[in-house]
Formats: structure tokens, sequence, C-alpha cells
């Protein structure tokens, strides 16, 4: 078994401590930070303790890895009985095991002995087998634990134990740095929401324009990349796409749902073999799929789903060194990036995952003037309920379809571009934090830099505008034997 870094390491010492005192905890590490690796690790502690594990899984490439490193036995499909012996390891399937209730009651037994690990904790499959074992220990690894897409959590979780920040993980090494672009061609307006998502209809009407495709086509042909998945928001969706690029002359495979077991491996190796350059794909492969050398991401699509949005992302987000992959690109059709923020933001899990945050925040609504009666009006609404006017087609406040750059690229910013982290003066550094949201990440930075150069701490925090006591509280934390340098994009 391969050793643990050392940023997991803590991951696991913060779940452990957070565990000894919460018996159902959430687990949020980024994905490509390396979950399965950290929970077999915990298993393996686990059973040395004489605890029962169960492992909750949706990934038959996990279950194998458990299999093979930890001798785990799987509840399978045809599997209906058996005598389960404590400090061992099982693995099932949720759908499976839901339908065992004999098995189910025999873990109940175990009570405190049993520490269950749930595998994609956001996704709410596992909620009513969850509910039936409430006296076991519960981890719940998920990249995002975000409430406002899982309600349950809350019912469920009591505690959250956070990984590094996406944008540490980069600096290490360990997750590809990447840009974000965006092309405005969908018309925006015809989105609507049901059940707190956008429907399918509205988005097919919306991103099945020749004006969405052509750009589309335009930033494949334009583009440099070595394999690129796009994501469509329906079957129908990602099969009216393949048609398109075909007329593109861009050669492309396709994978969904619906295609039999030899359809969709066959279709995946014209991929991965390299082929054809492009994979399209609707919700299958936006979690527990890696292809490490994908570099570029396009999502045809509009989500209110940041669970979602960041798995997409995250699907290029694994270093590939013997491709020479040294980043990855982002062309986002949907306007996600305004409703999200970009893929390596700070983001506060801890608030994310609560049902009663820590701040509320009210968000204006989006208005506008009526040009005849000049009342103020939703952004979207074509008919101004106070005059009656329409507002003309032409009058749409679409942008022009034009793919632009959405990653920071302001001219201090650009300053900053191609230099190597460890050469930014506190001064640099700061600019880097307040442009990118890195106030954690570039404090930790700087408490390194203050082990290298005294003061530098000092000189951080004045160009952030910090108070005095800045300095001296930095120096009572946690300070890195390293951090490891890295170009900023």
């Amino acid at each position: 078994m391969k050793e643990l870094r050392p940023y997991q390491i803590k991951f696991i010492n913060n779940i452990r401590e957070k565990i000894s005192i919460n018996k159902r905890v959430i687990a949020q590490l980024p994905t490509g930070g390396g979950k399965t690796f950290c929970f077999i690790s915990i298993t393996k502690m686990a059973i040395e303790k004489g605890k029962t594990v169960l492992i909750l899984t949706e990934s038959r490439k996990i279950m194998q890895q458990i299999i093979k490193e930890q001798h785990g036995k799987i509840i399978a499909a045809g599997v209906f009985k058996f005598f389960i012996k404590p400090k061992q390891v099982y693995i099932a399937m949720v759908q499976t095991l839901s339908r065992r209730q004999e098995m189910i009651d025999n873990f109940a037994h175990l009570k405190d002995e049993l520490l269950i690990i749930n595998d994609e904790a956001h996704i709410g499959t596992s909620v009513k087998l969850l509910r039936q074992l409430p006296d076991a220990y519960l981890i719940g690894f998920t990249a995002t634990p975000n409430f406002r897409d899982s309600k349950f959590l809350a019912e469920i979780y009591q505690d959250i134990a956070e990984g590094p920040q996406v944008r540490e993980l980069i600096s290490e090494g360990f997750l590809m740095p990447y840009r974000h672009y965006a092309r405005v061609g969908a018309d925006m307006d015809e989105l609507k929401i049901k059940n707190g998502e956008f429907t399918e209809e509205s988005q097919e009407r919306a991103f099945s324009t020749n004006i969405v495709f052509d750009g589309l086509a335009n930033d494949l042909k334009k583009n440099d990349y070595k394999y690129c998945m796009v994501f469509g928001s329906s079957i129908k969706h990602a099969q009216t796409i393949q048609e398109h690029l075909k007329d593109f002359n861009i050669a492309s495979t396709i994978y969904h749902s619906q295609l039999s077991k030899e359809e969709g491996t066959a279709n995946m190796y014209k991929y991965t073999s390299g082929q054809v350059p492009v994979c399209i794909s609707v919700g299958a492969l936006t979690r527990g799929y890696d292809f490490v050398p994908t570099d570029l991401i396009a999502i045809v699509r509009a989500t209110t789903s940041l669970s979602l949005f960041l798995q997409i992302i995250g699907r290029a987000s694994r270093p590939s060194p013997l491709t020479g992959k040294t980043g990855f690109k982002v062309l986002d059709y949907g306007l996600n990036f305004e409703r999200f923020g970009l893929w390596d933001d700070e983001r506060d899990w801890s608030e994310l995952a609560s049902a009663k945050p820590k701040t509320k925040k009210k968000e204006a609504p989006a208005v506008r003037s009526c040009v005849n009666c000049e009342s103020i009006i939703p952004v979207s609404t074509r008919v101004c309920p106070f005059c009656g006017y329409e507002r003309p087609q032409e009058e749409k406040e679409i942008p022009e379809s034009v793919l632009v750059e959405v990653t920071p690229d302001d001219t201090k910013y650009n300053e900053l571009r191609g230099k190597n982290v460890h050469s930014l003066s506190a001064e640099e550094l700061a600019a880097y934090a307040k442009f990118l949201k890195k106030q954690t990440f570039a404090s930790l930075i700087a408490r390194w830099r203050e082990s290298q150069e005294p003061g530098f701490l000092k000189a951080f925090g004045e160009a952030m505008g910090y108070k005095k006591g800045f300095a001296y509280m930095q120096k009572k934390l946690e300070i890195p034997n390293t951090i490891n340098d890295f170009v900023i994009n």
C-alpha cells in the first residue's frame, strides 16, 4: 500500500478527532485529493481496533480496490443471506443492500461496533438505509457537501472534517491549474426551473441553437487539447451536439445511461485510446470517472447545482505526467461561473453543508427599467406588468457570442502571470490573494515564507490591510515544512 501524502494524514487525523466527539461526520476532500485511499486507510485502522466496516459505494472500481487491499466481502446482487462476522470489511451498492432487510438488521445489531463509510455522501440514495443504522459510526466522503443540493446532510451528519482547498492541492502538484472561459450564445431567458434545477426541455431550447453549436465547434478547433469531455443537458441534447460536431468534421464518441454495457465500453475505448479526441456525455461521467489526460471540459448546459458544477470540472483536474499535461481549460456556455464562482475559489464547506448558515446573504434580484414607463421590473420579464409594454426580440440582452476568459486577468494580476509563488514579494502575494479571493491560502504561503524570510508576515499583513496583530496570530498557527513552488497562470 502506498504512503499517505502529508495533507491526507492531516485530513485523516481531523476526521478521527471529529468522530471522537460526534459519531456521524462528513469528510470533505476535493475531487482528485485521494478520498478512496483515505477511507481505505481508515478502514485498516478500524479493523485493527476490532471494528466491523461497511463501505457503501456506487463504484465497481472502488469495490475491486477494497477487495484487493482489504480482502473485503461484496454483498452481491445474487446474495441474500450470510453471517456477518465482526472485524471484517463489507462492501455494498446502496440499492443492493437496501433490499436485504435481514442483513440490515444484522448490521444494526452491531451498534457502535460498526463503522459505515459512505462514498459520495452528497447523493441521497443512502439516506433511507442510514436511518436504519443510527447507532453506527458514520463517515460520509464527498467533494461537495452542499446543503442546497443535498438537504438531507444536516439530518444524517453532525459535523464536518474539511480537507485542503483546491488551490492548496494545485500548489503541491496534486491537482492541475486551470483557465475558465465563457461564451454566451444561449438564450438564458428560455431557462425554467422545476424541482430546483433547470428543466431538460428548457435547456434543450436554450442550448440547441446554431449560435451555441457554431461557437462550440469553433472553440474546439481553435483550442489546443488532447482529450475533451463535453457535457450536455440530456441524452437528446448530447446526440444533437454529436451530429453538429460531425458537420464540422470533429470526430467524437458519446456515452450515456441508455447505452448497453458493450456499446458504452466500446465508445469509451474510442476516447481513451485516442481514436477520437472528444467524448460527449450527460450525467453518467460526472462522478467516479477518471481519465487523467483529459485537458478540456466544455459545459454546454446550465445548472443550479454547485456540486454538479464542481464535479464536471473535476474530471480534468488530475495531473497526467506521461502526457505532458500542465493544466486544463473549461469552456462554459451556461454562465455557470456567475452562479458559483470559479472551480478553485476557496469555499467554507462547514457553512455550505449546514442547514443553518453562519451568515445569511440576501441577493438582490436582477432588475431593469421598463423603456416605456421606467418602472423597475425583473430582468427576465418581457411584458411590463405596469404598462403592458412588450420588449422586442432584438432588445434581449444576450451578449455577442465571443469566447472570453473569466479567470482573473486585470492589470495587477497579469503582472503576476508566469512568476513563481516563491518569488512573490509580500505586496504581490497580497495582490494574488485579493484578486483570486485566496486569503487563507496566501496566509499559509506567508507563514512558510516567514520561516525563510523573517518579517514577511508583517509586510504581507500590511499589504492586505490587516490589523497589527495579524503576524503575531499567524505565527501561532501551524507552519508547513514546505510549500511546493508553482507558476501562476
